[in-house]
């Protein structure tokens, strides 16, 4: 997984990157055609940050940050298969680490896959 953002904070440029190694485990609630699910997450995310911005007298100041924790979250979706070996599942979710503050990453996706056996 790997997020960048940009933004202007306290009259400078903060830009940061976020890039992380995510595992899932997934409990679904039916073994229907039709399958909703919740799951939970964790691994590690490196989180970099770049804060440049003016201090008293004009003087320009920046701020750099190299940090990797744990982190972790969770989500859910449902997986809804279209024929007996396809399957569409759109999904969300959250996750968090100290790395970047506690701010929490949101994540929506959708997945084709193949069931082969």
């Amino acid at each position: 997984m790997r997020a960048r953002h940009e933004r202007r904070i306290a009259g400078g440029p903060l830009e940061g990157t976020a890039t992380g190694v995510i595992g899932s485990l997934a409990y679904r609630f039916a073994d229907t055609r039709t399958q909703p699910f919740v799951m939970g997450l964790v691994g590690l995310l490196r989180s970099r940050t770049t804060h440049t911005y003016p201090v008293s007298g004009g003087t320009i100041t920046t701020f750099r940050t190299d940090d990797t924790r744990v982190a972790w979250g969770g989500g859910g979706g449902v997986r809804m298969f279209l024929t007996p070996r396809f399957s569409v599942r759109p999904q969300f979710h959250m996750v968090f680490s100290e790395a970047t503050g506690v701010l929490g990453l949101a994540v929506a996706s959708v997945a084709l896959s193949y069931h082969c056996c």
